[in-house]
């Protein structure tokens, strides 16, 4: 809420549901109409990379190979999510206001996000043995794995 919002409340109650509900149509209006970054695939779901990156000012073009964040591979509803606990000042307590719910529900809401957010950092822990496998498998040479390994801690410093 913003602190004109604040200061005309007091003592009125239904300002306050009034500013709940045009939090809520405006959550629900930006998460309809921002165009979302898709994160997998729509032919065969696996998960997408950033090759290119301009600028709509100067028209600058970066070319690469980018991971995207963990908080993009998100679903929409756990991205809507995040957004608002940020604005809510990371108050679980105000969380719980805004959407209606029970402390430990919100609480538990955000144990999954975390714990789907661990798993996108797991995964290139994952890559790490994947790679270092391969080697022992005889798969791979020694310098064609430290050359992955190398473009994986390039990823890392990208983000």
């Amino acid at each position: 809420m913003w602190n004109w919002r604040k200061r005309a409340a007091l003592g009125r109650p239904w300002i306050n549901k009034l500013d709940y509900v045009f939090d809520n149509i405006y959550s629900m209006v930006h998460f309809i109409i921002v165009p979302r970054v898709p994160a997998q695939c729509p032919s065969c779901s696996a998960q997408l990379r950033i090759r290119r990156l301009g600028c709509p000012s100067c028209s600058t073009q970066l070319e690469g190979d980018y991971e995207l964040p963990g908080l993009l591979q998100l679903p929409a509803e756990d991205l809507a999510f995040v957004t608002e606990f940020v604005r809510a000042s990371g108050s679980l307590k105000e969380m719980a206001r805004i959407e209606g719910q029970s402390y430990p529900t919100i609480r538990n809401r955000l144990n999954q996000i975390i714990e789907r957010l661990e798993r996108t950092s797991r995964s290139r822990e994952l890559k790490q043995h994947e790679i270092l496998d391969a080697v022992a498998r005889g798969e791979l040479t020694a310098q064609q794995a430290a050359k992955l390994l190398r473009q994986l801690d390039a990823e890392d410093e990208g983000r």
